[in-house]
């Protein structure tokens, strides 16, 4: 079975290829850092057959149904992704990829989503439980920055009373 990875990698050369056709080669070598960077995902609170395109800061949700984009923007990329997408082997692959994705989620049984962990699908399409270390660095991160803001308050409150005085 075809991967997201495995996809992903058919992308960036549809794209090239794309572009050899149109530009020349010296501008085509420019481009091929900017798709060395394709990422595919499937998301699991979508209950839609669907693929999201990332390539490069842009992002993109497309629907497998129709091949309608659903969310988000690819820029002047949107048009080579649409003719990818539009490729009945492509969908159909994306399609069964889809639906080993729904398999998986549904084989993990019905589980309670704690803080502790997420479920996430690495580029293999396997479906894996992912300790949320991000969300608490987030945390942290975000006590960190009360605390700051409560220490800069404190001295600005300070540094009022100090000036009041002098004034006075």
């Amino acid at each position: 079975m075809t991967t997201l990875n495995e996809m992903a990698n058919k992308l960036q050369s549809f794209i090239l290829d794309s572009q050899s056709d149109a530009h020349s080669s010296s501008a085509v070598n420019l481009n091929m850092s900017k798709y060395n960077n394709i990422k595919l995902a499937m998301d699991e609170t979508v209950r839609y057959p669907h693929i999201s395109i990332r390539i490069g800061i842009s992002e993109a949700t497309y629907s497998l149904r129709d091949g309608t984009r659903v969310d988000g923007g690819l820029g002047p990329d949107e048009k080579y992704v649409h003719k990818w997408i539009g490729n009945y082997a492509v969908v159909s692959e994306l399609n069964e990829i889809y639906k080993n994705f729904r398999d998986n989620l549904t084989s993990l049984g019905d589980h309670e989503e704690s803080d502790d962990y997420a479920i996430e699908v690495d580029a293999n399409g396997k479906i894996k439980r992912v300790y949320e270390a991000r969300a608490a660095v987030g945390r942290i991160q975000e006590a960190q920055r009360m605390e700051r803001k409560k220490q800069i308050k404190n001295e600005v409150k300070d540094f009022l009373r100090a000036n009041r005085r002098r004034l006075s």
